[in-house]
């Protein structure tokens, strides 16, 4: 029967680079690793802190990072977030089952989503984001949006 190796409960976890600045923040109720195979975590929170931009922050149900921990895989419903910056407003994208491929920015679902920038909203079927300057947002289908203008 598979068991996890390791299991911690209330997990805070800070990744930083050699000169000391915070890559990731990690904050789960329960962490499950297994060895050889992946990591898993329930109530997650994910705190990405870029050198050039604001942070982005993400919440979860579950979530499962691959033995090579290069992919983050986000279950049930899903909060991604960056802080309002000094180019942008707050961005916010609400979906569910989220890959985060933070290693290279990006993220993805297949799911119903919704984003809102400022007084944009979009909403519609799968969203693809790069999370590096420019952020990019695109929605995959069923595409509908509002804006209010000031």
């Amino acid at each position: 029967q598979d068991h996890p190796e390791i299991r911690v409960r209330n997990l805070e976890l800070v990744h930083s680079d050699s000169s000391g600045h915070h890559l990731y923040h990690i904050a789960a109720d329960e962490l499950r690793h297994y060895f050889k195979r992946s990591t898993e975590m329930d109530n997650i929170q994910v705190t990405m802190t870029p050198a050039d931009a604001p942070a982005w922050h993400t919440r979860a149900d579950h979530g499962w990072i691959d033995q090579q921990e290069k992919l983050l895989m986000l279950y049930g419903m899903v909060l991604l977030r960056q802080d309002e910056g000094a180019e942008s407003p707050a961005i916010e994208t609400i979906s569910r089952d989220m890959l985060i491929d933070y290693q290279n920015s990006l993220a993805f679902s297949m799911a119903p989503a919704t984003v809102l920038n400022g007084s944009h909203l979009l909403s519609g079927r799968g969203v693809e984001m790069r999370l590096k300057r420019p952020v990019q947002v695109r929605i995959l289908a069923d595409v509908s949006g509002s804006h209010v203008l000031d």
